[in-house]
Formats: structure tokens, sequence, C-alpha cells
């Protein structure tokens, strides 16, 4: 249970979306360490707003805050669409949105609001440890005069002890087994990942995934993050595996770059006769990942416009590509428009994942931190 109790501010404010009733398909509340709950009021604090609401109407969301005085107040806002296991939401991450564009409406300080939203177009879900951290983190460059908004809109459910408790983003559980031997036999391979990025790629000049292995192995993975610099379609390029001596033609060579992520047509579908690319996940391949607006950027001198961003992972746990001698892998820079093929430039960054026998060659270390930021 993650139940908010260190709100000892002058006066706090704790607006509540959709959290009671709300409970899953099987009619079930998620488990109580994963929630967070409005915990303990401490003395002085008061509920200014308790909204209940279904999945099919969004309700009004944002009446009454004409009575919060913007220079003192600070904005805590987390909305939760997507679920792991729960049902999906309609309205949870559009809901503090706009409770977001009120605030600003009324005068309250962009730099004062902290959104937290899950929806599949921002790079980080608002998991129980990050609501936390990031709560913490407001609470102390706050001081003791300040008015909190706290928003918190997803599946919810009331506890045993009465209190309404919120979902956030479930958080990732795993066990690692293995066997202690005394000694591992000569012909063992050992898992090996590469970083690599190029801020604009060479005109006609297949981008590199990895070059340079040597040895036996197989390799088991792929994840690209394409930052688009140029219009129209992206993804027809080709990857391509050249392996135990291949030079100008690869052994492997695919069908495009949207085929090899287990998509097609462009990721897309119809909406209001436009195109819209929509992101997935499957166990072995999927596209999580597509921003065009920045929502981590929060700077009262700029918005937070981006160019487009995607990421996208394949991993050949099942289909395992294998070599006795080298490997090397590309992918085409090609896309598409109205009229037709073309070569492209864009930001592409990778990290290619396998398995080889040892020694292996030696890689250039990590750029800066600062020269692996997005742009």
């Amino acid at each position: 249970m993650l139940e908010i109790k260190k709100i000892l501010l002058g006066i706090c404010v704790l607006l509540v979306v959709g959290l009671v009733g709300c409970r899953d398909e099987r009619g079930t509340p998620n488990r109580d360490e994963d929630a967070v709950t409005s915990g303990e009021r401490k003395a002085g604090a008061s509920v200014a707003h308790s909204i209940e609401r279904n999945e099919k109407r969004s309700p009004d969301i944002v009446s009454g805050l004409g009575s919060i005085d913007p220079k003192t107040c600070r904005a805590f806002l987390v909305g939760v669409d997507e679920y792991e296991t729960l049902p999906p939401l309609e309205y949870a991450s559009s809901d503090v949105r706009k409770i977001r564009d009120a605030l600003l409406e009324i005068g309250l300080d962009a730099k004062n609001i902290r959104l937290f939203v899950s929806d599949g177009r921002v790079r980080e879900r608002p998991s129980r440890e990050r609501i936390l951290q990031a709560f913490d983190e407001m609470l102390s460059e706050t001081d003791g005069e300040a008015t909190v908004l706290v928003a918190l809109s997803g599946h919810g459910f009331e506890t045993a002890s009465g209190a309404a408790a919120f979902c956030p983003v479930e958080a990732f559980f795993y066990q690692i087994d293995y066997v202690l031997v005394p000694q591992l036999p000569e012909d063992t391979v050992y898992f090996h990942a590469h970083w690599r990025r190029e801020k604009c790629t060479e005109l006609a000049k297949d981008y590199t995934i990895i070059d340079g292995i040597r040895g036996r192995g197989h390799y088991v993975g792929t994840y690209v993050a394409l930052t688009a610099l140029e219009r129209s379609w992206w993804g027809e390029g080709e990857l391509k595996f050249y392996i135990d001596g291949d030079q100008e033609y690869p052994t492997i060579c695919g069908t495009g770059m949207e085929d090899y992520f287990g998509g097609a047509w462009s990721f897309g579908e119809t909406q209001n006769g436009r195109m819209v690319e929509k992101t997935y996940g499957m166990p072995q391949f999927g596209y999580p990942f597509y921003a065009r607006d920045d929502e981590l950027i929060n700077n009262p001198y700029h918005n937070s416009d981006c160019l487009p961003m995607r990421g996208f992972y394949r991993w050949h746990l099942s289909d395992p590509i294998l070599f006795e001698k080298d490997l090397r892998v590309t992918m085409q820079q090609i896309g598409t428009s109205f009229g037709g093929l073309f070569e492209r430039q864009d930001d592409v960054c990778s990290v290619a994942y396998w398995y080889q026998s040892e020694p292996h060659n030696g890689y250039k270390a990590l750029p800066t931190r600062k020269d692996r930021l997005p742009r």
C-alpha cells in the first residue's frame, strides 16, 4: 500500500478522480501493496474536491479551480490510461491534462506543475516508485505556505479499511534462477550488448547496428530508436544480416523496417479520415513508443514540441540468428512519399544483443550522457 502521508503544508487540496467504485473486469481490486491511497490527512489539510466517474464519460474536472491562488499553488497530476492487466481507460490522462491547462489559464507557473501520464505517448510511465520519488522531490522544493493540488486519475478500489486507493502502472516482477558450477565449459557463450548512434545518418549509406563481431554465437535482439529529421514515411529500409564472410549480399535480408518489428501498412489505422500510427507490444516484437510532444519538459520559456520520436524492439528468442565466424547487422534508411521511394537521413540509435564465445572484439566507450540525450 502506498500512502501519501507526508503532506504537512499549510493547506492540502486533494482532488480524487475516478477512484471509488472502479474495479477490474474480475470485480476484484489490485493488490494493496501496488496501490496509492489518500492515506492519513494531517491537521489543516482538506479535501476540496471529490469526483466520481465511469469510463464512458469525462466529468467536469476543472470546476472550482478558480478559487486557487496561483502564486502559492503547486500541482501534482497523475493519469493512467494503460495497464498491463487491467482494462484500458479513455479519459484518465486527458483529465489531468485538462486540469493542467486550466491551472495554466488561471496563472499557475508551469514549473510548479508535475504531470505524469501513461497513454503511450511519453517515455516514463507513472509507476508506484516514480510517483513516490517525484512527490518527495516536489515537497522538498515547496515551502510551508503553499497549497498542493494532487490529482490521481485511473483505476482504483476501496481497501479493507475503507480508504480510496489509486492503481499506478503495475510494477515489473521477475525471478532469476541460476546454477552454481565449479567451472564453466570452454565453449560457453556470453551475453553482449552494444549501443550505437548516428545523429544524422549518411545519405544512401546503410546504418550499422553492429559490426566487428568475431567468433561463434547467436544474435538475439534489436532495439532501434528513430527521430525523424525528414517528412513522410520512414520505414521501408531493409534489415540485413551479413553472416560468416558475407560481403556484398547478406545471408538474411528483410522486406522493410516495419515488417522486421512485427508491423505492416505503416502501423496505421484511419481515424477521422487521416492515417494514425498505432503503438503496440508483443512478447517478441513491438512499437511501444511514439512522441512528438515531450511532456517531461516543463520550461517557462519554451513549449514541449519535439521532433517525432519512435522506439521499436525485436527479440530473436525463437528464431536466433546463428553465426560461426562473424556477424554484421545493418539497416537501410529508405522512406516513401508521394514521389515514391527516397533515401532518408534521420537521427538513429540502436542496441544490438547477442551471445558469443570469447574472446570478443573491443568497442568504443559510450559517448557522454549529454551526447546520448535525444534531440
